[in-house]
C-alpha cells in the first residue's frame, strides 16, 4: 500500500540561525513533514547550488528564516523574491506557499518586498509559534495535496448473476493533449531558473566563506599559521574585498615569516615572499614593512644580494604608519650605517634610544658611529651608557621609576617592559608601566598591567586606585569605583581615593554618595582646592547652588588663579538669579584665558 502524500517544505537560513534551523527541522520531521534542508538533505559530492534550486523548485511550502543576520545578506530577499515569481506561473498554483519566520524580533527591519507577507513571530514564544506553523502547513494540505482515491465497492453476488447488457456504442474518448508552450513562457521560465541558480550559488558561497570564516579563527586560535593562510587564501579567491579577511591573512603572513627568521637557517626568499603578500593584502599593516626591509638586511648580510635601498624605503613606511617603535628607527639607522650615511643614523639611534633607553645595543652602535665620525668623546659617553645599564629586572624597573617620576612615559614603559623581559613577576614594573599607559591614555593596557600586578600583589592599593582612575576613563564607574572602595579599604585615610570615589558617584549621578566621599576627602586634605571644587559640581547638579557657591568660593580662595573655578562658580550664580555675580566671574574667567567663558559671557 503506497504512503499517502505529504507536503515538502524548503528551509533557508543564515549560518548564525543553524542551531534555530536545526530544531525546526527535527520538530516538522517529527509531525511527519518532508522537505529540503541543506544539514538533512545535502550528501558529500553533491552539487550544493543545484540541490537548493531543486529544493525550490520542488517544495509546497518555502519557509525562510529570518534574523537581523539574514537581513542584512543580499540571498534573503532575492531567493524570496525568486520564490514568489515561481508561484505567480500558471502551472504552479501558487506553489511555493510563502511562509517567513522570525526567530528574532525583526519585524521592523523587513524590507518592503517581505512586509505584506503573513509572517510567524518565533522569538520568545517557540512553542505557541510552533503550534501556529502546523496549523498554517496543514490548511496547504487541502490545497496542494490530491484527493485521496475512493475504494472500489464490492459488487454483490446477485449482481453479478444478471445478464450483461450491452451498453450503447459511444465514441472513444480522446485524451486532451497539453497546449503548446509559449515561447514567452519558456523564455521566463529559463529567466527564472537562471536566476534561482544564480541564487543557489552565492548562498552556497556565503555557506563556504563561513564555514573558512570558522577554521581561519580556529587556526589562529592555536597558532596555526600555514592553515590560517590556507583558510584565508581561500576565503578571498571568493571575496577578495573582505578588509577583515585580507588584515587577518596578512598578519598570518607577517607571523609565519618572523617565526621563520629566528630559524638557524632562514629561508630568506620565503620570508621576503611572505611579506610581499602581507603588504599586497593590507598595505596600511607596519609590521609587513618591517619585515620585508629585515629580510633585505639580512639578505646584504648574509648573502650580500640585499638592498639598503629598498630596506630604508619600506622602513620609511614603516615608521610612517607606527612611529612609536624604537626597532623601526634603530633597523633603518642600521641601514644608513652600512651606506656611510652617518648623520641619518645618529638621527635614528637617538630616536630610538629616545623611546627605549633600555637597550645596551643601541648605545654601543651609535657610539661606533661616533667612532667613525671622530668624535671620540660622544663616543666615550655611549660606551660608559652601555656599559652602566642595570642588569636585571630590579635595576630596570627602578629606572621605569624614575622615568616616570621625570614625566618621560615613553622611557618608563620602555624600561619596565625590558624589566618584564628579565623577570615576567616584576609587580613593580607592571605598576609602574600601568600608571604610565594610564597617563598616555591607553587605558586598555594599563587596565592589563595593573590587574597583573594585583594578582601578584593583591594589597598594593595603588593598583587598584590607578586601575580605577583607567575604568573611570573608560566609562566602566561601577568597576572604578569598586576598585577605589578596595584601595580605601587598603588605605583609608587617603584623601585622593574618596576623591576619586565621589567623582565617579558624580558621573553616576549618585550625588548624596558623591557628596558624601567627597566631605570626606576635604577632611583629609582641607587645602585641596580641587575637593572643593569638585564637590561644588556635585552640590550644583543636585540643584543646591548656595552650597555650591560656598565650595567654588573656597577653592578660589585655595587657587585664585585657575579660571575654571569663577567659571563654574558663574553659572551656579547664573541658575540662582544673581546675574551680576554671574557676569562678574565670568568676566574674570575670560581674564585667566577662560574660551569657554567667552560664549557664556555674551548670552550675559
Amino acid at each position: 500500500m503506497s504512503e499517502e502524500p505529504k507536503l515538502k517544505f524548503f528551509i533557508t537560513h543564515s549560518w548564525s540561525d543553524k542551531a534555530f534551523t536545526q530544531k525546526l527541522g527535527n520538530d516538522l520531521r517529527a509531525h511527519g513533514f518532508e522537505g529540503f534542508l541543506d544539514i538533512y538533505s545535502v550528501k558529500p559530492g553533491d552539487n550544493i547550488p543545484i540541490e537548493i534550486n531543486r529544493g525550490l523548485e520542488a517544495c509546497d511550502v518555502y519557509i525562510p528564516i529570518l534574523s537581523s543576520t539574514s537581513l542584512e545578506s543580499t540571498w534573503c530577499e532575492r531567493e524570496i523574491s525568486a520564490a514568489l515569481m515561481l508561484s505567480a506561473e500558471e502551472t504552479r498554483r501558487g506553489r511555493p506557499h510563502i511562509l517567513p519566520i522570525l526567530c528574532e524580533d525583526c519585524a521592523n527591519a523587513l524590507p518592503p518586498l517581505l512586509k505584506p507577507l503573513l509572517y510567524i513571530q518565533f522569538h520568545n514564544r517557540y512553542d505557541a509559534a510552533l503550534e501556529q506553523l502546523l496549523a498554517g502547513i496543514k490548511q496547504l494540505e487541502d490545497k496542494f495535496l490530491p484527493v485521496k482515491s475512493i475504494k472500489s465497492v464490492d459488487v454483490k453476488p446477485a449482481q453479478r448473476d444478471q445478464p450483461h447488457k450491452r451498453s450503447p456504442k459511444t465514441k472513444p474518448s480522446v485524451k486532451p493533449t497539453n497546449p503548446p508552450v509559449k515561447k514567452e513562457n519558456r523564455a521566463q521560465a529559463e529567466k527564472l531558473k537562471a536566476m534561482a541558480d544564480r541564487l543557489a550559488h552565492e548562498r552556497a558561497m556565503i555557506d563556504q566563506i563561513q564555514m573558512l570564516q570558522v577554521e581561519l579563527t580556529q587556526a589562529e586560535s592555536r597558532s596555526d599559521w600555514n592553515q590560517a593562510i590556507i583558510a584565508g587564501e581561500k576565503i578571498l579567491v571568493i571575496a577578495p574585498s573582505d578588509q577583515t579577511v585580507r588584515s587577518k591573512t596578512a598578519t598570518a603572513y607577517i607571523t609565519r615569516a618572523t617565526l621563520a627568521r629566528q630559524e638557524k637557517k632562514p629561508k630568506y626568499d620565503q620570508i621576503l615572499a611572505d611579506a610581499n603578500r602581507a603588504i599586497e593584502l593590507d598595505p596600511h599593516q607596519a609590521e609587513g614593512y618591517h619585515l620585508r626591509a629585515g629580510g633585505y638586511l639580512d639578505l646584504e648580510f648574509y648573502e650580500h644580494r640585499g638592498d639598503y635601498g629598498k630596506a630604508i624605503a619600506d622602513l620609511t613606511q614603516a615608521i610612517n604608519l607606527q612611529s612609536s617603535r624604537a626597532d623601526y628607527y634603530f633597523d633603518r639607522g642600521q641601514a644608513y650605517a652600512n651606506i656611510k650615511d652617518w648623520d641619518h643614523a645618529i638621527a635614528d639611534y637617538n630616536q630610538a634610544i629616545h623611546l627605549d633607553p633600555s637597550r645596551e645595543l643601541y648605545y654601543m652602535k651609535r657610539g661606533a658611529v661616533y667612532r667613525e665620525k671622530g668624535n671620540w668623546g660622544q663616543a666615550l659617553a655611549d660606551a660608559t651608557r652601555a656599559s652602566g645599564l642595570p642588569t636585571d629586572a630590579a635595576g630596570f624597573s627602578t629606572r621605569g621609576d624614575e622615568a616616570l617620576g621625570k614625566n618621560e612615559y615613553d622611557q618608563a614603559i620602555a624600561f619596565c617592559t625590558h624589566a618584564l623581559e628579565l623577570d615576567p613577576r616584576d609587580v613593580d614594573a607592571y605598576y609602574t608601566r600601568g600608571v604610565a599607559y594610564n597617563v598616555k591614555k591607553k587605558f586598555d593596557k594599563a587596565v592589563a598591567d595593573l590587574s597583573r600586578a594585583i594578582e601578584i600583589a593583591p594589597k598594593l592599593a595603588g593598583a587598584y586606585f590607578s586601575r580605577g582612575l583607567a575604568f573611570n576613563a573608560k566609562r566602566e564607574y561601577d568597576k572604578s569605583i569598586a576598585d577605589f572602595t578596595q584601595a580605601l579599604t587598603l588605605k583609608p585615610k587617603e584623601g585622593e581615593y574618596y576623591c576619586q570615589r565621589g567623582i565617579a558617584y558624580g558621573y553616576k549621578k549618585d550625588y548624596a554618595h558623591a557628596i558624601a566621599d567627597l566631605t570626606r576627602a576635604i577632611e583629609l586634605e582641607p587645602k585641596n582646592d580641587s575637593n572643593y571644587k569638585v564637590r561644588g559640581v556635585d552640590y550644583h547638579n543636585s540643584g543646591d547652588y548656595v552650597r555650591a557657591i560656598a565650595d567654588y568660593s573656597q577653592a578660589i580662595n585655595l587657587a585664585p588663579s585657575k579660571s575654571q573655578y569663577y567659571f563654574e562658580r558663574a553659572k551656579s550664580y547664573r541658575l540662582k538669579g544673581d546675574r551680576e555675580s554671574a557676569r562678574r566671574d565670568m568676566t574674570k574667567a575670560v581674564e585667566l584665558g577662560n574660551q569657554d567663558a567667552k560664549k557664556m559671557l555674551a548670552e550675559l
